[in-house]
């Protein structure tokens, strides 16, 4: 009953609360000098803008991600130094965050012309994917930050390596899916785009929790990279069949997202769940 009277064990949690809160409006501040040529209030109030809305909170969502993984990082035992490299390290966390989610627009996503769709077209499966694109980024860097916070350099280099790891699998996914992937999104099908931004997360996640395992040196690391990632690239398909063929018996995922006049949303959100959930099993089993 005691420890439940303590300072430490309330005030400490409510002081890292408000940093991570400064953190966050931190996060928010520096979107809105990327996008100055944006009106955050007028989209989502006055235009009711739901592409933008949904592509915003993803925005909010991979931010939070982020910040979590520099207050998940390397403890200092003094509170207050403690504090200090946890707001630097979320300082970088943020700044990793936005700069990911450039690179990730302009060689991943070009094509769909980002701002034109989202913010003039109000593309909502535009919308997705980048709501998609800033969770998965968040999700990385998050486990680049909790393991490996008190390694700078290491940390850049999982991060650079990851980077290069979505984008691939990104155009992987794209080629070998049977229909243009990039092209029914920019016209503006949310069940396909749905569908991608589960895979493009469940991947994230794959890529996350190699990066947190313990590893001795770095072929130990990409060893295991190696080996999570082909297991998810046979999984996945796998998964996908399955869904297809066990809860869809009648019918074919395919069909269902581009082959009718109104793409079956919810198709692409099961779609989506069987690349998340194939992630968090191989997480599990391995």
């Amino acid at each position: 009953m005691e420890k439940y009277l303590d300072y430490t064990y309330w005030g400490e949690p409510i002081i890292y609360m408000l940093v991570c809160f400064v953190l966050f409006l931190v996060g928010k501040f520096l979107y809105q000098i990327l996008h100055r040529d944006i009106d955050v209030d007028f989209e989502l109030v006055e235009k009711d803008n739901l592409a933008f809305a949904v592509s915003h909170v993803g925005y909010f969502v991979g931010l939070l991600l982020a910040i979590c993984g520099a207050m998940a990082g390397a403890k200092n035992p003094h509170l207050l130094d403690d504090l200090m490299i946890t707001f630097a390290f979320g300082l970088g966390a943020i700044a990793l965050l936005n700069f990911s989610i450039i690179v990730h627009d302009k060689l991943v996503f070009g094509a769909l012309e980002l701002k034109k769709s989202i913010v003039d077209k109000e593309n909502e499966a535009v919308g997705i994917v980048e709501a998609a694109n800033s969770i998965a980024n968040g999700l990385i860097i998050y486990g680049v930050l909790r393991v490996e916070s008190e390694h700078i350099f290491t940390a850049l280099i999982f991060w650079l390596v990851a980077q290069v790891l979505l984008i691939l699998l990104a155009m992987l996914y794209n080629r070998v899916t049977p229909y243009p992937v990039f092209t029914k999104i920019y016209t503006g099908n949310s069940a396909v785009a749905v569908a991608l931004a589960g895979f493009l997360v469940g991947m994230a996640n794959i890529i996350r929790y190699a990066i947190e395992t313990e590893h001795n040196n770095w072929g130990d690391s990409a060893v295991a990279i190696g080996i999570q990632l082909g297991v998810a690239l046979v999984t996945f398909p796998i998964f996908r069949l399955l869904t297809d063929k066990l809860l869809l018996p009648k019918r074919s995922i395919t069909d269902e997202l581009i082959n009718q006049a109104k793409p079956n949303f919810g198709i692409g959100l099961i779609e989506a769940f069987a690349y998340i959930s194939a992630s968090i099993l191989i997480i599990i089993s391995l």
